[in-house]
């Protein structure tokens, strides 16, 4: 059940597992590592973004997406993404997305490259 603020661009009325399955699919899209946290319930994701490196990485590895240099210096950053209900609001979801590790303003030019 949500609790917090609502982002109206992160609310859909999409079945849960179709919504994780997207977003699994955009995060990987991205670069990020995205695997489900059996322990948070079946419509969590734990996500990784690696550190930038300067070297080349292995190939067919889809590297990681970056901000800009003056907001993002490349440092990991770990999230979660969750599909939460609403106590009173049944067929409503939102897409729920919380920094664990990280840079704010790199957390959050992943979480507008997600949801958007």
């Amino acid at each position: 059940i949500h609790q917090g603020p609502i982002d109206r661009t992160a609310l859909t009325s999409r079945p849960p597992q179709q919504v994780i399955q997207e977003a699994s699919c955009i995060l990987r899209i991205l670069g990020i590592e995205a695997i489900s946290d059996n322990e948070g319930g079946p419509f969590v994701l734990k996500c990784t973004r690696r550190k930038a490196s300067k070297r080349k990485e292995e190939i067919g590895r889809l590297q990681p997406i970056y901000g800009e240099a003056c907001i993002d210096n490349g440092e990991e950053i770990r999230f979660l993404v969750e599909i939460c209900r609403f106590k009173n609001l049944p067929g409503l979801f939102i897409v729920n997305v919380k920094r664990l590790k990280g840079n704010v303003w790199a957390y959050k030019f992943l979480y507008h490259k997600l949801i958007d």
